[in-house]
């Protein structure tokens, strides 16, 4: 049995009966909007006209509303899932904060699980701080070349928090094109103050269960937009390309190199300090990065030339 909402959502909100269990499905919509990933949902012209899912969320294991409600909507543009998520809470000062990072999942918390291939669960989540952790299976990170990027932000209000959620559709493997997308997924939080353990599509088991997963259905991109939604399939997100450049900063040996490219440095500077330009300028960002690790790969294979060289031509 279906339940019909009205036609005027830009996703539904949807019950189905199967084998005696109720499946959730979200739907989202193409946009032509990238939201301005800072944590604040309000004001972003993104999100305007997005309305939020019209589910709420359960306490974990059990069909009751929890004391503090949590409310999403999403959308996706040509190359990444958005979501906008809204955690009330009651008692925003009583949040304990993270004193022991290996144990991200026992704080205030977020967390999206995607089922993107029968044994590959992608689990991904967020705090209101805007700190983040992920697990992500080995097969993903072999298909991305370990390009595993993804991005999200926070912000705290008076008597909620609220976070932002950027998910390519090059982490997840798949992406709409003439007909929906449909992928297992659930949301879930943690509240310190009220110990509460809640989630949007109601499980009997852990959080990973995936037999009790909803369905998060992305519609059709327009017709003229169909191929630039898949062809982001074969590069690199921008958030993948921030995390490399954030690494080869901190890493010595590339600290170096870079000194060794001082134009192209301060190019890809200006961009990493301005996140609104991360998605602007993701093509030049990504060629920059590329020039100058082709350069390293190219000086590598010279020196391997030299010393084959002195070692067996002399």
């Amino acid at each position: 049995m279906m339940m019909k909402l009205s036609a005027a959502l830009a996703f539904a909100f949807v019950l189905l009966s199967l084998g005696g269990e109720e499946i959730r499905i979200h739907e989202t919509s193409w946009s032509d909007r990238t939201p301005v990933l800072d944590g604040r949902i309000e004001n972003d012209p993104a999100w305007g006209k997005i309305p939020w899912d019209p589910g709420g969320f359960f306490l974990h294991r059990k069909k009751l509303s929890p004391s503090n409600g949590t409310k999403f909507k999403s959308l996706y543009t040509a190359d990444a899932l958005y979501f906008a998520i809204q955690c009330s809470e009651k008692e925003m000062d009583k949040m304990l904060p993270v004193f022991n990072f290996g144990e991200f999942w026992k704080y205030d918390v977020l967390e999206f699980f995607f089922q993107t291939g029968r044994n590959e669960l992608i689990h991904l989540a967020v705090n209101p701080d805007g700190m983040s952790s992920d697990q992500i299976p080995g097969s993903v990170a072999t298909r991305t070349d370990f390009q595993i990027g993804w991005n999200c932000a926070a912000s705290r209000g008076k008597d909620a928090w609220y976070a932002e959620v950027c998910i390519p559709f090059f982490l997840l493997g798949k992406a709409p094109g003439k007909q929906a997308l449909e992928l297992p997924f659930n949301l879930c939080r943690y509240s310190t103050p009220a110990k509460e353990y809640s989630t949007w599509s109601f499980q009997t088991g852990p959080f990973n269960n995936t037999a009790c997963f909803g369905r998060l259905r992305c519609l059709p991109p327009p017709p003229e937009k169909v191929a630039e939604v898949t062809e982001s399939l074969s590069r690199p997100h921008w958030s993948s390309l921030i995390r490399r450049y954030r690494d080869m900063k901190g890493d010595p040996a590339w600290r170096s190199v870079l000194k060794k490219f001082p134009a192209e440095t301060a190019v890809l500077e200006k961009i990493y300090a301005n996140p609104p330009d991360h998605s602007r300028k993701a093509a030049l960002f990504g060629e920059i990065l590329r020039r100058i690790e082709n350069s390293v790969r190219e000086a590598d294979a010279r020196d391997r030339i030299r010393i084959r060289k002195l070692l067996f031509d002399e």
